[in-house]
C-alpha cells in the first residue's frame, strides 16, 4: 500500500518545494521594491525642494525688481540676495551629503 502513495508522496513534495521558491522569490522581489519605493520618495522629495527653492529665488527676484526703484539701491539689493541665495545654496549641497 505504500508503494502506492510514494510517487504521489514525492510530487507533492517536488510541488512544496516549488511553491516555497516562489515564495522565497517573492519575498525578495517585494523587499526590491519597497527599497526602489522608498529611493524613489526620496528623489521625489528632493526635486520638490528643488522646485521649491528656484520658485523662492523667482519670488525673490520679483521682488527685487519690484521693491527697489532706484539704480543704485536696486543693484545693491540684488547683490545682497544673490549673496544669500549662495548662502542657501551652500547650505543645500551640505545637506546633500
Amino acid at each position: 500500500m505504500e508503494e502506492h502513495f510514494a510517487p504521489k508522496l514525492i510530487v507533492l513534495e517536488d510541488k512544496i518545494k516549488k511553491l516555497i521558491e516562489v515564495y522565497d522569490q517573492s519575498l525578495q522581489e517585494a523587499k526590491e521594491l519597497r527599497e526602489e519605493n522608498a529611493f524613489l520618495k526620496s528623489l521625489v522629495k528632493n526635486r520638490e525642494e528643488e522646485i521649491k527653492n528656484f520658485q523662492n529665488r523667482d519670488k525673490i527676484s520679483k521682488i527685487v525688481t519690484t521693491l527697489a526703484d532706484d539704480t543704485h539701491r536696486k543693484v545693491e539689493l540684488k547683490l545682497k540676495i544673490n549673496e544669500y541665495i549662495r548662502e542657501i545654496d551652500k547650505c543645500i549641497a551640505y545637506l546633500k551629503e
